[in-house]
C-alpha cells in the first residue's frame, strides 16, 4: 500500500505539467493633442527598448481580451472558458492569465476602450507571459 502514496501526488504533478499558460501584462495608451489625429493604432508585443511616441496618457477601463486562437478563428469559436478578460486600471495597467494548451501558435488581443475604436491584434504565443504596450486610436465621428 505504501507503493501506492506517492502515486496520487505524482499523477498531480504530471498532469499539471502537460498544461500550457497563456499571460499578459501591459498597458494602454493614447496620443494627447494633435498627435491623436496623426498617431495610428499600434500594438507592441515582447518589444524591448521600443521607443514610445511622445505626448501618451494613460486610459482607464478598457477591456481586455487574450484569445488562445488567431484572429481568422475567432467567428468559429465558441469556447468562451478559454477567454481571458480584464479591465485597465486607472493607470491603464492590466494583466491576466491562466491555463492554456501547451505550445506554440497565434492568439488574439482585443482592446475596447470608452470612446476608442476597438483594436483587434494577432500575435505570436511563444512564452507564457507576453509584455504590451498598445497605443489607441478616438473613434471616428
Amino acid at each position: 500500500m505504501k507503493r501506492f502514496a506517492l502515486l496520487g501526488p505524482l499523477l498531480g504533478v504530471l498532469v499539471a505539467g502537460c498544461d500550457g499558460y497563456l499571460g499578459m501584462q501591459g498597458r494602454v495608451y493614447e496620443a494627447e493633442g494633435l498627435a491623436s489625429a496623426s498617431l495610428p493604432a499600434q500594438v507592441l508585443i515582447d518589444t524591448i527598448g521600443a521607443v514610445l511616441p511622445p505626448r501618451l496618457r494613460s486610459v482607464a477601463a478598457c477591456k481586455i481580451a487574450i484569445e488562445p486562437w488567431a484572429v481568422s478563428e475567432r467567428s468559429q469559436r465558441d469556447d468562451d472558458g478559454w477567454v481571458q478578460r480584464t479591465v485597465t486600471d486607472n493607470d491603464g495597467y492590466f494583466r491576466t492569465g491562466q491555463v492554456a494548451a501547451p505550445g506554440w501558435y497565434d492568439a488574439t488581443l482585443t482592446v475596447m476602450c470608452p470612446g476608442r475604436q476597438l483594436l483587434v491584434w494577432g500575435f505570436r504565443h511563444d512564452r507564457q507571459e507576453h509584455h504590451a504596450i498598445i497605443v489607441v486610436q478616438p473613434s471616428k465621428r
